[in-house]
């Protein structure tokens, strides 16, 4: 049980990316909400579609956290369903690359996914 709740933590981790994301394409594209053809579980698709591709790949630090935190998509789903069990050291590795946080504690950096792509919006 233990065990579960470190792949639970990558899954929603996981998911505040993509909505993140999504609420930056809808901000880009002046749109409410995303029509349902563009509601895919596909985070390079997401970050082309927020505008914010080109950006990213200028920094390389955000560029291996971003790789970091895309290394898990193909594994999401058997993540969230109990196919896969993820260990401690993976659920705070993906984390460090969302937050960007030291090994320490929880203090988050600026060179987190989710810190560069809030203050790219």
């Amino acid at each position: 049980m233990t065990r579960r709740r470190y792949s639970s933590s990558i899954v929603h981790g996981f998911y505040a990316l993509e909505i993140l994301l999504k609420a930056t394409s809808c901000r880009q594209l002046d749109l409410e909400h995303l029509h349902s053809k563009f509601q895919v579980h596909d985070l390079d698709f997401r970050l082309v579609l927020s505008g914010l591709r080109k950006r990213l790949y200028t920094d390389p630090m955000i560029v291996d956290r971003w790789s970091k935190a895309r290394k898990y998509q193909d594994r999401i789903n058997r993540l969230r369903y109990g196919q896969e069990v993820a260990s401690r050291k993976e659920s705070e590795a993906f984390h460090r690359s969302l937050h960007a946080v030291a090994n320490d504690g929880w203090k988050p950096s600026t060179y987190g996914v989710i810190p560069w792509i809030t203050r790219q919006t």
